[in-house]
């Protein structure tokens, strides 16, 4: 060994060993033996989860965290917040936690650049009391370097993708990344956790060592080349020492060679197979893409009747939100009963195809995600609900059998697999064909829900056993906050937005996004109190207008009223040009009958009847209830247009008793007639006022075909020709039969 590299190792284990002097080991003392090297050597694409000595396993808790590289910044901080949330979530009678820290490059330098003073206080509280009852695994997906190395090397187990690298710590030109501090720092949490042995991590931070393996006749080793001689004064080498890492070269591995060393505990492809080698439920093993620069987020307000434009208008504003303000944070607030599957889907499909670790989808359900509206929850990446909240059952809209199962199919194929969830629980709350139970998994307390389609597409379905029924068949599934909770579909349960920003550390309320002013508006006009309040006006301005001489202002206030009325609902996805036509055609038969046949009242009734028909399809997205909720929301329509109809007679009782007396306002009412007015007007329309008409000659000043109208003398009526016969204007007639209703002529 020459002169430098013999005073560079001595200053390198008197480092070490002042660092390992002052903190205590957290693990037993041992090497890397043929038994142990044995033991880790392990797929994880082939683990099983033993059940462990007699009894049963509680399920285990797991969470991923990932780690933005490189390391620089408050990305530490923001690890360590995540990780306490993480450990807040864990249920009581879980068993150690296990928490996966996933190593995820933000560029192409794959941890090179990261702050070293970041990197250690990061392995340090990885390696601290606070975490000595939680599993720490390092997963390391594509490749680690610098000194994030660091704090992978401060986890209980690593693992790797086959073709991942770990290694390069020392890689950072023009920094001091061989000082004295450094070396022993990775010494130390080498030493501690024995993920590594401290020579390999040595020297993946220094270049002028070289690292053997070693077989000796008790043990395998890792030795520095300098140490080899002192080795074999103690132990017996068996064969050639293997050459670990060169001298002049950082050391680097990939996931094969770190598990053929002992440095990795699992090879896994995807968070899929490391989640089964683990015993952890796919959907546990969610990032966090708030670690690197905190939460941006904005808000998607998805309530009342699900609306066609919605299925256009979400994806739309949520990529110019990503596009233009980097938010990596979706909160779906839903308060709907569904009512257009289609477009609940298209809007489901947009958001389960959001990549979590750029956006985390988060739905927030108050009141209720009902029927179809469910289906838009189920595809964010966490549901957090009131716990009288309701998840599922009947909606606004009662698919057919044949829907039912469209919807099944695609969520089955597409929106579950893209959140890698079971979807037998998901196509319950809407489709009443699937029969769900629990099933709990032999030796352990794995749970799961499957119905019988998806419990024979399980790998193992023969270790799964068949408990408690959760929904029968031919029944939707209605799920409180609390149940879902229970069941694995909510994450959490909060009585306010304003826990749910606690529990995400949000500071401010997440912008609404949104197109515009009009949109506001119209949500606004579609509320039910001020939709109806609307009406009320309406009615009463149009009461106005009847009893006033000429067009008005009541038309005009009516007009108003009734237009903001259906626009608002038409673009809500309520009303169509049915509802309108249906009103305008009742409205014109009332002002037909009021006007111009006043009779027996069949086009008053029937005008009635439309327009009370139009107001009802146009609050609700149904015809025919089919459905208890769709029941109780008939009821509610029909007991708000019965209160818009008394409050309307309520305005017009007080229109026709003040308005008439009001100095300013008088005129906009006909002044009810004196007696001596109702006297004159019934001589004008008694029977002998026509009478006298009979014999008289005129004029057609139209033509009669066979209704028109003629002048006799000064005053112009309106005649019918005998007969039915038409006539020409100009024609001589002459009166034939008289009556208040009909005056009859013929031809002179």
């Amino acid at each position: 060994m020459d002169a430098r590299n013999s005073r560079g190792y001595a200053w390198l284990v008197a480092g070490v060993s002042t660092f390992l002097g002052m903190m205590p080991t957290a693990l037993e003392p041992g090497r890397y033996g043929p038994r142990q090297l044995q033991a880790q050597e392990t797929d994880a694409e082939e683990a099983e989860n033993p059940a462990g000595g007699e009894g049963i396993e509680p399920e285990p808790f797991g969470r991923l965290v990932r780690v933005p590289l490189p390391i620089t910044g408050e990305v530490d901080l923001r690890v360590k917040q995540a990780v306490r949330r993480v450990l807040e979530e864990r249920p009581e009678g879980s068993g150690r936690p296990i928490l996966l820290l996933e190593f995820w490059p933000t560029d192409d330098r794959f941890g090179a650049g990261s702050d070293y003073f970041r990197a250690r206080s990061l392995a340090e509280f990885l390696t601290s009391r606070d975490l000595g009852g939680v599993r720490t695994i390092a997963y390391i997906p594509k490749a680690l370097q610098g000194h994030a190395v660091l704090v992978a090397l401060a986890c209980e187990e690593i693992a790797m993708a086959p073709e991942a690298t770990i290694g390069d710590a020392g890689i950072d030109a023009g920094e001091n990344n061989d000082g004295p501090e450094i070396l022993a720092a990775y010494g130390m949490v080498a030493e501690r956790r024995k993920t590594v042995p401290k020579e390999i991590a040595i020297g993946m931070v220094r270049k002028d060592l070289k690292v053997l393996k070693v077989e000796t006749d008790v043990s395998t080793e890792f030795v520095l080349e300098e140490e080899l001689p002192e080795l074999k004064e103690r132990r017996t080498v068996v064969g050639n020492p293997q050459t670990v890492i060169e001298r002049g070269q950082l050391g680097r591995f990939t996931g094969r060679e770190a598990r053929l060393y002992g440095l990795a505990s699992y090879l896994a492809t995807g968070r899929d197979a490391l989640a089964r080698a683990l015993g952890l439920r796919r959907d546990a093993l969610e990032e966090d893409p708030s670690l690197k620069d905190g939460w941006r987020p904005v808000q998607v307000s998805v309530t009342g009747a699900i609306q066609p434009q919605m299925s256009n208008q979400i994806p739309r504003l949520v990529e110019e939100a990503i596009r233009e303000r980097d938010v990596n944070m979706v909160c779906v607030w839903i308060d709907s009963a569904g009512g257009a599957p289609e477009h609940s889907l298209d809007v489901a499909n947009y958001l389960s195809e959001l990549d979590p670790g750029r956006v985390r989808t988060v739905a927030y359900v108050p009141q209720e995600a009902r029927g179809d509206a469910a289906l838009i929850a189920a595809a964010c990446d966490q549901i957090l609900m009131h716990p009288d909240a309701i998840l599922g059952g009947p909606g606004a809209y009662a698919p057919s059998a044949e829907e039912a199962g469209l919807i099944s199919e695609t969520v089955r194929h597409q929106l579950a697999p893209a959140k890698e969830r079971s979807w037998s629980l998901i196509a319950a709350l809407f489709d009443p064909q699937w029969s769900v139970h629990r099933y709990t998994k032999q030796g352990t307390r794995q749970t799961a829900y499957f119905n019988d389609e998806e419990l024979e597409a399980q790998a193992d379905r023969d270790e799964w056993e068949r408990q408690e029924e959760i929904v029968p068949p031919g029944q939707l599934l209605e799920l409180t906050g609390e149940r879902a909770l229970e069941l694995g579909l909510a994450r959490k349960t909060v009585e306010s937005f304003a826990e749910l920003k606690q529990w995400y550390g949000l500071e401010e309320d997440p912008a609404l996004v949104e197109p515009g002013w009009a949109d506001v508006l119209i949500d606004a006009l579609a509320s039910p109190s001020l939709a109806w309040l609307l009406l009320m006006a309406g009615g009463a301005a149009l009461y106005a207008e009847l009893n006033t001489p000429g067009m008005g202002i009541g038309a005009f206030i009516a007009g108003v009223c009734f237009i903001l009325f259906f626009w608002s609902r038409f673009l809500q996805g309520t009303a169509a040009w049915l509802e309108i036509l249906l009103f305008v055609a009742g409205l014109a038969c009332l002002l037909l009958e009021f006007f111009v046949i006043p009779g027996f009242g069949i086009f008053g009734l029937g005008g009635a009847a439309l327009m009370l028909l139009s107001l009802v399809l146009t609050s609700q997205t149904f015809v025919i209830p089919q459905n208890a909720y769709q029941m109780d929301q008939l009821t509610n329509t029909l007991v708000s247009i019965g209160g818009a109809g008394i409050g309307t007679a309520v305005c017009a009782y007080f229109l026709s008793r003040y308005l008439p007396n009001t100095p300013f306002l008088g005129h906009l009412l006909l002044q009810p007639l004196s007696p001596e007015e109702k006297v004159a007007l019934s001589h004008r329309e008694s029977f002998t006022e026509f009478d006298q008409l009979v014999g008289q000659r005129g004029v057609t000043t139209t033509q009669l075909l066979p209704s028109g109208k003629a002048r006799f003398g000064s005053k112009t009526y309106s005649v019918a020709s005998h007969d039915d016969d038409a006539l020409p204007a100009g024609t001589p007639v002459e009166v034939v039969q008289a009556s208040p209703h009909r005056i009859v002529v013929r031809p002179v």
